[in-house]
């Protein structure tokens, strides 16, 4: 009887153990969040301002930490179905792309690796600066996962656009430029980061332009003959002078030659 007591007693407890443990899972926090959801980052990013210094703003951190912990990485490379956004909109209209994935294209200036000790999930981010030749502005572009080195200097990402930050070169002017949070850097296929313009020129063969050479030398030797089929001919009709080299012979050229006496004779 005691034995059949000791372990109803012992089931009863094992079981009680098990739901608070489980109730204390249920309670315990994820890797992710329960307010790790994009409407969650929207709302941080309402209270961003653009044209500032600095970018330590809650908004950005939870960006950093909602990029690393997502699993999809095909958001983060940019396909053709994905054609870089021109700077300049985001610069004029940052709150018609804050929060939304762009993609940026321009020319790796400067990168540097940062830890941020005091964010928790955020960890070890990697800072690129880009250029851009058409705005002259400076892309910061936030990385979490190590860009490595780069072959080309032209590359391209896809990720989180924050806003627009301000900052100050080394010689002390001012610039400002977009702030996105991505995952990767990558090398733009070829034929996208060269203008159509120069495609076609860089495209041709040597063959082609020795081609293309000759053809421009023939032209302008054919001009120089036919300027110069042009003045003879135009001597040639010239009406003839009367003691010119090309005049004919006559009697009073050869006077010179008779003496004075037989010419009296003659006549």
């Amino acid at each position: 009887m005691n034995r059949c007591v000791l372990a109803k007693c012992l089931i009863a407890g094992t079981v009680a153990w098990t739901a608070a443990v489980a109730r204390g899972q249920s309670t315990a926090p994820s890797s992710m969040p329960v307010d790790e959801s994009i409407d969650h980052g929207m709302k941080l990013l309402a209270g961003v301002r653009d044209h500032v210094y600095s970018f330590d703003d809650p908004a950005f951190y939870w960006f950093c930490r909602f990029v690393r912990q997502d699993a999809d990485d095909q958001r983060y490379r940019p396909g053709p179905a994905a054609p870089p956004i021109s700077w300049r909109f985001l610069m004029e209209r940052p709150s018609d792309y804050r929060g939304t994935l762009v993609t940026v294209e321009g020319r790796l200036l400067r990168r540097e690796a940062f830890e941020v000790p005091n964010r928790e999930g955020v960890g070890r981010l990697f800072q690129c600066e880009i250029g851009d030749a058409a705005t002259r502005a400076v892309c910061t572009a936030i990385l979490t996962e190590d860009p490595g080195d780069t072959s080309s200097t032209i590359v391209r990402l896809r990720g989180y656009f924050i806003k627009v930050r301000a900052f100050q070169t080394t010689d002390g002017q001012p610039g400002a430029g977009p702030l996105i949070v991505s995952k990767f850097l990558q090398r733009p296929d070829a034929h996208a980061a060269i203008p159509r313009e120069s495609v076609a020129i860089t495209a041709l063969p040597a063959m082609t332009k020795w081609i293309g050479l000759g053809t421009a030398v023939l032209i302008v030797l054919w001009i120089v003959l036919r300027r110069a089929a042009h003045r003879s001919v135009s001597r040639r009709n010239l009406p003839l002078a009367r003691h010119g080299p090309d005049a004919a012979e006559s009697d009073a050229d050869f006077d010179w030659l008779t003496p004075s006496g037989k010419k009296d004779q003659s006549a």
